[in-house]
């Protein structure tokens, strides 16, 4: 299991910028010496950049 943390930071229509922190989890087998990722757990994304007014909807 692998646990990736980023920051994203969008620019809004008005000028300013927001930060955004995103966590994501990766699911990693080792077949014959190659990781391969096999499932992921996500937020919800697209609801969190909708909900700060970065996204339509």
């Amino acid at each position: 299991m692998a646990k990736v943390h980023r920051v994203s930071v969008y620019r809004k229509k008005g000028g300013g910028e927001e930060q955004i922190d995103f966590d994501n989890i990766y699911f990693v087998q080792t077949i014959g010496g190659v990781p391969r990722i096999f499932g992921y757990i996500t937020g919800d994304e697209q609801k969190l950049l909708r909900e700060r007014g970065l996204s339509p909807g």
